[in-house]
């Protein structure tokens, strides 16, 4: 049996020896698989701020060693810490230390803090300037700045001046600082004027001598010594606008009077003529062309209605010069031969007697006519029979005739006349036809009023013949004549 011979290693077999059971002898193999395999032991090295950390693994048996396991440095945990304070104008220092290694620092500037000012606002009075003083918080540190220029005196009158004049001393006005500072101006004393005979003159042309006299302007409202006037006359012509006259005006105080005046002749205006280019007209003065007038045209609308054939005209005329402004052409609208029904406006003539039918349109503007169009054919006469009548022994007869009945026909076929038979006497002294009294203008004559011939009886007979009409009285005269 073989027996190991405890030489193995971590990484190597070791050998395995048998001793005879008979002799001495020894039998030594290598011990396949008897290696030991390495037995670590392992160190762990913390990770710092800045370095890894790991584990060293170290073998018992031997001197192999490795390390594995690492583990990230932990890095800086800073914490700062004011160590010299910042000021208003002095940099101050904060000082970081790590948590993890307190070996590891640095430090910071604070910035200044600058300063933190509180102000008070002085205002400005009338003399001095306002401004504004910056004190610092934290320190005694002070400026001003701001600054606003004085407001100067703002004077209003309180105490209204009194003008001397030439009976009473004056005053100049009082004047106060509305701003409160109490500061007055004015007040002072003016002295009773002298007389000054400057003002308006007072004319007195009440006399032969005519004067004037001017007014004291100190006041008193007093006028001087009257002066006379010292005239200087010139004539003006009339002309057509203006008297002709002759003025006297005083080189002192320039007061005037007429005389010798003479009426405008007015004016003899041309008419009213247009100025190119413009909305006016002018007249012309023919006493004085320099005379004008020039006045705006007033227009007035003058409207020409179209008819069916001609333009009308739309024109602004002046009511004064007849210049026409904005005249316009209006076109002519043709004829309308259709109804407000949508209808022709057209006129049909039956077909009569003698000729055919026809159609025409009338325009409803103007009754204007188109040529007519002919249709149909002649209808022919509707003819009727009249019955004529026989003559009496007065009166002639006729014969029977023809008319047409057609409403607008005038067609007559006239009648033969048949003339009077006349009176038949039948040996009494009456017609044997009518059986009335002949009376032949002899001894038969008729003596009836109605035949007579004497003026006055005439006469008489117009006043019967009157009345006879006037209560419609008809009678025959007895030889058969009417009395009307």
């Amino acid at each position: 049996n073989y027996v190991s011979d405890g030489n193995a290693t971590c990484l190597e077999d070791g050998t395995k020896t048998a001793e005879c059971d008979r002799c001495d002898a020894t039998d030594t193999v290598a011990d396949a698989g008897s290696a030991l395999g390495h037995s670590y032991k392992s160190v762990v090295t913390a990770p710092t701020c800045e370095a890894k950390g790991y584990t060293t693994y170290t073998c018992t048996r031997g001197d192999h060693t490795y390390t594995a396991d690492e583990v990230a440095a932990t890095g800086h945990a800073y914490e700062g810490v004011v160590t010299t304070p910042a000021t208003c104008t002095a940099v101050g220092v904060m000082t970081y230390t790590c948590k993890n290694d307190a070996s590891h620092t640095y430090t910071e500037d604070i910035d200044a803090l600058g300063h933190d000012y509180k102000s008070v606002v002085t205002a400005p009075t009338c003399e001095a300037e306002g401004y504004t003083t910056y004190t610092c918080t934290r320190g005694d540190h002070t400026y001003t700045a701001d600054k606003v220029p004085a407001k100067g005196h703002s004077m209003k009158e309180t105490q209204a001046a009194v003008k001397a004049t030439c009976i009473a001393a004056g005053k100049t006005a009082v004047y106060t600082c509305e701003n409160g500072c109490g500061k007055t101006e004015g007040g002072t004393v003016i002295g009773i004027l002298d007389h000054s005979y400057t003002g308006e003159f007072k004319l007195d042309y009440t006399s032969d001598v005519k004067t004037h006299s001017q007014k004291c302007v100190n006041g008193c409202d007093k006028y001087g010594t009257a002066t006379a006037c010292t005239f200087e006359s010139v004539k003006y012509e009339p002309n057509c606008a203006s008297d002709g006259y002759v003025l006297h005006t005083c080189s002192v105080c320039k007061g005037n009077y007429k005389t010798d005046v003479i009426p405008a002749s007015g004016h003899k205006w041309s008419t009213w003529e247009h100025i190119d280019g413009t909305n006016t007209h002018k007249r012309v003065c023919g006493i004085n062309s320099e005379h004008t007038e020039i006045v705006t045209c007033v227009t007035t609308n003058r409207y020409f209605a179209p008819t069916c054939v001609e333009d009308g005209i739309s024109e602004d005329i002046c009511t004064e010069c007849n210049y026409k402004y904005n005249s316009k052409k209006v076109s002519a609208h043709g004829h309308r031969y259709i109804d407000e029904e949508g209808k022709e406006n057209a006129v049909i003539v039956e077909p009569g007697c003698t000729t055919q039918g026809s159609k025409y349109l009338v325009c409803v503007l103007c009754d204007a006519k188109t040529d007519p169009v002919a249709f149909g054919s002649p209808l022919g006469h509707y003819l009727y029979i009249e019955k004529g009548y026989a003559p009496t022994c007065t009166e002639d007869g006729y014969t029977d005739y023809k008319h047409c009945l057609r409403l607008g026909c005038d067609y007559v076929e006239y009648p033969e006349t048949l003339k009077a038979t006349g009176h038949k006497d039948d040996g009494e002294g009456n017609c044997s036809n009518c059986s009335k009294p002949i009376y032949d203008g002899g001894s038969k004559a008729c003596n009836c009023l109605c035949h007579s011939t004497s003026g006055f009886m005439k006469f008489i007979y117009k006043i019967v013949l009157f009345f006879w009409r006037l209560f419609r009285i008809q009678g025959d005269c007895r030889c058969g004549a009417e009395h009307y």
